[in-house]
């Protein structure tokens, strides 16, 4: 009910975003101004926690119903778009399972989008394609 015991220790979790936050360093150093970062299911649990400013987090295939959320309190500059089905088979289907992680966090740069699609992929929705390409066009004219 927890799901896989990896995904669910605060500790590998935390050892990923550091890793991530690395790459992101990086990045930055090689001159990259603006930088978009994305992760599906378990990397979602990572990508979401990131603690580096960037332009954007993508998240996929991830909920929120975690009871333990001291490796997820993402950085508030960070403009977080998460894309979930309510049917994902992988987070607890039936939708009730499944929650999304605006009401956890209860902040305005988390924007959701929702889907009834039975599946884990990331990115199966048109819907969420296109509210990725819109984002990083409107980013673009920035």
């Amino acid at each position: 009910s927890d799901g896989w015991p990896e995904t669910s220790n605060p500790l590998r979790i935390n050892a990923r975003r550091m890793e991530l936050e690395s790459q992101v360093q990086w990045l930055k150093d090689q001159g990259f101004k603006r930088i978009y970062v994305s992760g599906h299911s378990e990397g979602g649990r990572v990508a979401q926690g990131l603690k580096a400013d960037v332009a954007g987090v993508f998240i996929h295939g991830m909920d929120c119903k975690s009871a333990r959320m001291e490796f997820w309190e993402p950085n508030p500059k960070n403009k977080i778009m998460v894309f979930i089905s309510s049917k994902d088979p992988w987070l607890g289907y039936p939708s009730s399972a499944v929650r999304g992680c605006r009401s956890l966090f209860n902040r305005g740069s988390v924007d959701e989008y929702w889907s009834s699609h039975p599946t884990h992929s990331p990115l199966v929705e048109q819907e969420w394609r296109e509210a990725i390409s819109r984002e990083l066009t409107r980013n673009m004219q920035h």
